[in-house]
């Protein structure tokens, strides 16, 4: 499920299917209190439920570019290498898996809302699944300005290479950046705006 402009799917925590996700939620809304969205200087690694750390990403907005600011050690594992201080469109050689994710962080800054999304990717035999919560916030207060994020990975038994070549306009090849490069699919199986 897409995001349709004129109808776009909001959901609550409820939509939130992996518990990681739904503890980053449950943090990120503490640390917001009754602002819009929180600081940067509100986030305390120590006072993050422990099981997420290495799920956490942080990007900021750096001159209408995306940086990572800060990857998790899962996520620098799962990747292959630290893309810390690297822009998202170094993320993939596939300039359509980069727009994607710009997308959605230019959606979220235009908006102001948490988004959810789950991916599909598939390498070879390799399916996973890609749950991603990402949510607003501000270095001063006065902008959305970073974003804090949350990675699971999981596999993906419903999403086959046939299904992914038949589906659709959704479907988008993937290269991640790592020492053994392989041709992949994306798809995004579902993004909702989260009402938190």
């Amino acid at each position: 499920m897409a995001l349709d402009p004129t109808g776009d799917p909001t959901g609550g925590m409820d939509v939130l299917d992996d518990d990681k996700l739904l503890l980053a939620a449950t943090y990120w809304s503490l640390i917001r209190g009754d602002r819009e969205f929180p600081l940067r200087a509100d986030l305390d690694p120590g006072a993050m439920p422990p099981g997420i750390l290495p799920w956490i990403c942080l990007i900021e907005v750096s001159e209408d570019r995306y940086r990572y600011r800060l990857v998790g050690t899962g996520l620098r594992e799962y990747v292959g290498r630290d893309v810390t201080g690297d822009f998202v469109e170094n993320l993939s050689s596939n300039q359509e898996y980069n727009d994607y994710l710009r997308g959605m962080l230019e959606d979220i800054r235009n908006h102001g809302s948490c988004m959810y999304s789950q991916v599909a990717t598939q390498a070879g035999n390799d399916v996973q699944k890609t749950n991603r919560l990402v949510a607003p916030m501000s270095k001063k207060g006065d902008a959305i300005d970073m974003f804090f994020c949350c990675q699971t990975f999981g596999s993906h038994t419903n999403f086959t290479l046939t299904s992914a070549l038949t589906a659709g306009s959704n479907d988008q090849p993937v290269m991640l950046k790592t020492s053994a490069p392989r041709k992949a699919l994306f798809k995004e199986l579902s993004r909702f705006r989260l009402d938190i």
